[in-house]
């Protein structure tokens, strides 16, 4: 019901801040995320998403401004991502999905297709971590879904 802002988490200072999304669905596929940054930056490292089943299986998915994730408002930050779907298992794609004409502002969806090890395992939960700081990058999270199907 409520977005998660990592310049709120950080009490608007620097350094990692994360947030466990407990997922604890059976034999996910796909997982999809509406998420962009208030600052967007082109530096690697910043935002990443871990995903944890039930087996052990993790997968790390590193975002990086301008590729598969930019800023919210269109301005002075990233403002470019190379929009395009996954194209298979393990792999991450990011795609527009919604924009204000008015102030240009946008939320766009990330797509990640879980790895193989993940087929037979419960999805238990997603953590993204920050590690930003203001006026360089902070991540904005307006929703995650999961499927059991392909995107």
């Amino acid at each position: 019901n409520t977005a998660w802002f990592a310049s709120v988490a950080a009490n608007q200072g620097s350094g990692a801040v994360s947030i466990t999304i407990p997922v604890n669905v059976v034999k996910v596929k796909t997982v999809y995320t509406l998420m962009n940054t208030e600052w967007g930056s082109t530096q690697s490292g910043l935002i990443s998403l871990t995903f944890t089943g039930s087996g052990g299986a993790t997968w790390t998915v590193d975002l990086t401004g301008g590729v598969n994730v930019r800023d919210y408002n269109n301005g002075n930050f990233t403002n470019t991502c190379l929009c395009q779907l996954p194209g298979g298992a393990g792999q991450s794609g990011a795609i527009n999905a919604w924009t204000n004409g008015t102030s240009p502002q946008r939320l766009d969806e990330q797509v990640y297709e879980l790895p193989a090890s993940f087929a037979s395992q419960t999805l238990e939960n997603i953590t993204i971590t920050d590690n930003g700081s203001e006026n360089v990058q902070r991540a904005i999270l307006a929703a995650v879904t999961v499927s059991t199907t392909g995107p």
